[in-house]
This record gives C-alpha cells, sequence and structure tokens, in this order.
C-alpha cells in the first residue's frame, strides 16, 4: 500500500525534490510504491552503509554512512515522449547537481568530528 511521506530523511529528500521543475507535473510521488498512471513517482529508501568507523583520542567513536535511495518515475512511453523523457531525466541531473554546487541540497546525518 503506498504511504504517504510524513517524517524523516525520505520526507526531507521528497520535499527538495518537489522543487525540481523536471518535475513540477509529476504526481503523487510515494515511498516504497510507485502508482501506474503517467506522471507519478516512487522513493525507494535503498539503505545506508558505513563507508568510515574512526574514534578520537578521547575514544569518542563516529562512523560515516552513506545512504541511498531510488527514485523510480512512471513516465508517457509513446513516439514523441521519448525525446521529451529524456530531456527531462538530463534537466533533473543537471538541477540536482546545479544544487549541490549551491548547498541548496539536503544534507543528511548529525554533526560529527570531520575526517
Amino acid at each position: 500500500m503506498p504511504l504517504d511521506i510524513a517524517s524523516g530523511d525520505t520526507a526531507r529528500l521528497a520535499a527538495w525534490l518537489r522543487g525540481a521543475p523536471a518535475l513540477a507535473d509529476i504526481r503523487p510521488l510515494l515511498t516504497d510504491d510507485l502508482a501506474p498512471q503517467p506522471g507519478a513517482a516512487g522513493l525507494f529508501p535503498a539503505g545506508a552503509a558505513v563507508s568510515r568507523r574512526w574514534q578520537d583520542i578521547l575514544g569518542r567513536r563516529y562512523e560515516r554512512r552513506r545512504a541511498r535511495w531510488t527514485l523510480r518515475l512512471t513516465l508517457p512511453y509513446t513516439g514523441g515522449a521519448r525525446a521529451e523523457n529524456a530531456a527531462r531525466l538530463e534537466a533533473l541531473a543537471a538541477w540536482a547537481a546545479a544544487q549541490s554546487a549551491a548547498g541548496a541540497a539536503p544534507l543528511f546525518g548529525g554533526a560529527g568530528a570531520a575526517d
């Protein structure tokens, strides 16, 4: 059953993605599900993996994790829409890169010692 994205990191990521011009007409944006109608999106948490563990001089332990999500889109698949779909995906990637470079993309996790 589709779940509304209510809280947590997935909600923050979904809110940020809703600001993407390339996804302006994509609704609904569900978590762990994807509606079958064209123009829908599903955001799937794909887990997190520890990328580094360390301990400071006082014995406090830290770890860095890399979280992953998958965004799936149900887009029209007809002759003319293929080029539009490709352009939409390229625009989304360019927007995400620009947001990241400007420091406007969401950051996840807590504050810890810098490595």
